[in-house]
């Protein structure tokens, strides 16, 4: 059995960089990013980064695995933690990335900081469930793609 939780097509490094940075910006307002080129199919070539008077020129057309979008995230938040205003801690700007980044993969996906996480265990008493299938959108409709084993889709008698 195939056991892809994630179209491995929907890993864009350029995009989640991309949605990665934006989603920094709209937890600073005092950083402004700016794709000053793209290439063919609309992904970003150049970025500019600016924070009050500091500014940060990124080519992200080296960007082409997810190693290389590591590093050049790792370059870009340095810059910020450089600029950032006292009342915004690091780690918020860390999960605001990383959320970015999932956003382009799977918008259901979070990843959850402490606070959230125990205010979810809170509300939801630490259980929770789900079906235990997998679906993908086939000829334009969602398809079963696969069942988990030991789930109530199984239980129920669903299949692929």
């Amino acid at each position: 059995m195939e056991t892809h939780f994630v179209d491995p097509h929907k890993l864009v490094p350029l995009d989640m960089l991309e949605e990665a940075l934006q989603s920094v910006a709209r937890l600073i307002p005092e950083m402004l990013v700016d794709v000053s080129e793209r290439d063919a199919q609309g992904l970003p070539r150049q970025l500019r980064l600016r924070m009050a008077d500091a500014e940060l020129r990124v080519d992200a057309s080296q960007v082409r695995d997810l190693r290389r979008l590591s590093w050049t995230l790792l370059t870009t938040l340095r810059f910020v933690a450089d600029q950032l205003p006292p009342d915004v801690a690091a780690a918020k700007v860390e999960y605001a990335a990383v959320n970015g980044m999932l956003a382009t993969v799977d918008q259901f996906s979070r990843l959850l900081d402490p606070e959230q996480w125990r205010e979810m265990q809170t509300s939801t008493g630490g259980q929770f469930g789900g079906l235990g299938i997998v679906v993908q959108v086939q000829d334009g409709l969602p398809t079963v793609k696969s069942v988990l084993a030991d789930s109530p889709a199984a239980a129920a008698g669903f299949a692929a």
